[in-house]
């Protein structure tokens, strides 16, 4: 003899029970949340329903822990989709996500960082200034040049000769071997 609780048979019952919570399962498991919830929450009502027929209390006792395993999987599902929500959420001054310092103010969309000691201003290097391009070629004085520079060229009519070598200068061409 077949049972019948509420209409159906409890084969039919169980096969209907397993099918929706495998689906509420690999539905959480592939981030698919929402649809994840809508089939625990079916699940969770035919428990309900189940429950509401039953006269065996062992029985019913298995139901209600049954329902309370699937209650804490839909709960962590719901916990998920809670913080994934906030990460689409634009952040805000309250964030926890994103703190931010006590002399920091938004000033045309852009930050200021001026009391943050944590944050080094752009270098600046008042010492030199840098020399247009060519101005050394079109001064004509070796005033604008280094020191090394200067000693270089002074000894030379051309910027790009090589330095004079008493040693080279003497010779009368290349090495011979010996």
């Amino acid at each position: 003899k077949m049972v019948e609780v509420n209409g159906t048979s409890i084969s039919e019952f169980l096969q209907d029970f397993t099918d929706a919570l495998r689906q509420s399962r690999e539905s959480a498991l592939l981030g698919k949340y929402d649809e994840a919830l809508i089939f625990y929450d079916g699940v969770l009502a035919q428990i309900q329903h189940r429950v509401k027929g039953l006269t065996d209390m062992s029985l019913k006792e298995r139901w209600m822990e049954m329902k309370e395993t699937v209650q804490d999987e839909a709960r962590t599902v719901k916990e998920l989709t809670a913080v994934l929500s906030s990460f689409k959420e634009p952040p805000s001054a309250s964030s926890a996500f994103r703190p931010r310092a006590a002399g920091m103010s938004n000033i045309e969309g852009k930050e200021n960082f001026e009391d943050d000691p944590m944050v080094w201003q752009p270098p600046t290097d008042s010492r030199r200034t840098i020399a247009p391009r060519g101005s050394l070629a079109n001064s004509g004085g070796s005033g604008d040049l280094p020191g090394w520079a200067q000693k270089a060229g002074a000894s030379s009519s051309s910027r790009y000769a090589a330095p004079s070598c008493p040693t080279l200068a003497s010779s009368a061409g290349p090495p011979r071997g010996r």
